[in-house]
């Protein structure tokens, strides 16, 4: 390769690495508490709750502590999709799981779980600036919508401490050790390959998505 070509070449960006590598590997880390969590939707029989929980997960490379913030603030806000901030944006939220819906409810669920995803983010790590870049690539007001939210919500940071996340990692993983058939979970698959959903033609799993429902079962 010649000097030209070199400088031509595609140079994937510290983020696609990351993600990439995230994909593979650490998602497998918070599946457990993903599932956990989409148990306690109110609106998983009417959309796939737990695969657009994966999604974000992937988007904003969620390690397994912030997992447990995660569960946290969710347990906090009570799944407020109705706040007036998430109703009064979602509309110019893009879908993250190539879902054909525009029902306003499911982009309020898809801004309001990366409202607290990228939340937790900020406050657990010094740098998140290459994550915000990615969430405005999905909801080109997010940084806005964020900062209002944030200053709304401050309130659920400033009571963490280590006790209180240590409750959450607590029940969550009781309730994972005493698993039994979760019925929004299926409708969730369901969903998945429903053609009211998938109107042009079903979507194959990707090689990656195979690898983690394989690790899922073991």
């Amino acid at each position: 390769m010649n000097r030209e070509e070199n400088e031509n070449a595609y140079v994937p960006s510290k983020y696609s690495i990351a993600y990439n590598i995230y994909s593979r590997s650490e998602i497998r880390s918070v599946v457990p508490v993903l599932r956990s969590v989409a148990r306690s939707c109110h609106i998983a029989f009417r959309y796939p709750v737990y695969k657009v929980l994966k999604a974000i997960a992937k988007i904003f490379l969620m390690n397994e502590i912030e997992s447990i913030f995660f569960a946290y603030m969710i347990k906090e806000t009570n799944w407020d999709i109705k706040d007036r901030l998430i109703t009064q944006n979602s509309e110019q939220v893009r879908d993250v799981v190539c879902i054909s819906s525009d029902q306003p409810e499911y982009k309020n669920l898809i801004l309001y779980l990366m409202l607290v995803t990228y939340s937790l983010k900020f406050f657990l790590n010094e740098h998140s600036e290459h994550l915000l870049e990615e969430a405005t690539r999905i909801c080109p007001g997010f940084k806005t919508i964020f900062e209002n939210w944030a200053k709304k919500n401050s309130n659920l940071t400033k009571r963490i401490n280590p006790k209180t996340l240590n409750k959450v990692y607590q029940d969550l993983y009781l309730r994972i050790r005493h698993e039994e058939p979760d019925f929004s979970l299926l409708v969730d698959s369901i969903l998945q390959i429903s053609p009211a959903y998938n109107p042009e033609k079903p979507n194959k799993p990707s090689k990656d998505d195979k690898k983690e429902d394989k690790a899922e079962r073991n």
